[in-house]
Parts: C-alpha cells; structure tokens; sequence
C-alpha cells in the first residue's frame, strides 16, 4: 500500500523504472524538482550522485520532502563527501543539528555494481 516516488535523471534509468507500474517516476534533476510539489513523505531512500559534493545536496533537498517524524537514509561516500569547502563545513554544521546516524558499510559492498567506492549509510530523523 505504499506510494512510491522515484527520482532519475537517467531517461534510460526512468523508462526501466516504468516498467514497474506500482512506482511513480518523475524523469529529470532532482534538485530542480520543487519539494512542496507531493505532500510530505514518512520515508526518503536515496543513492544521490557523489561527485563534487552533490550527494549532499541531494540529501538537503530531499529532507524538505520528509514529514514531522519521518525518515531520511542515503548511501554516501565514506566521510560523507567530507572536505575542507565552505559548502562542505555549512553541510556539516546542518548535519550536527540534525537527529541522525553514520553506519560505515563494508569495503567492496558495490562491487557487483561496479564500484570499489567506500559508503556509509546516513539515516536522519525529521523532528
């Protein structure tokens, strides 16, 4: 009975995602997608693109989505894209306000998808 929303910016990855007719799936840059759009989500899942700091944008913009009580969990690089940026340090200070939690997952969990990239899930808590 869940409503399933998902987010590519792949159009090939979107049309794959259509064949399942139980998910709704909107095709294009999440960042750009304005989260008042879809009522409040007791859950967001994500894999957000990891390159140059994305990830946490990614992760900002979809906890807007997230209703009083709910759940956010991300794959993220280890260090959570963690760098010596001005974005990076304002990422981090948000991050500390917020009820959350860093479990590292083990070297080689991608590696059938074709990474050796190190991750961690990052789950926080909307109060």
């Amino acid at each position: 009975g869940a409503r399933v929303v998902c987010y590519e910016l792949q159009p090939k990855h979107a049309e794959t995602l259509r064949d399942d007719s139980r998910l709704i799936v909107w095709q294009g840059d999440f960042l750009a997608f304005p989260s008042d759009m879809l009522r409040p989500f007791e859950f967001v899942l994500m894999n957000p693109p990891f390159a140059d700091g994305q990830c946490q944008q990614h992760v900002r913009h979809a906890f807007d989505f997230l209703k009083s009580g709910g759940r956010l969990v991300s794959v993220m690089p280890d260090g959570l894209g963690n760098t010596d940026s001005k974005a990076s340090r304002e990422w981090l200070k948000w991050l500390e306000a917020q009820d959350h939690e860093i479990e590292d997952l083990p070297d080689g969990t991608f590696a059938e998808s074709g990474t050796r990239v190190k991750t961690c899930l990052l789950t926080i808590r909307s109060r």
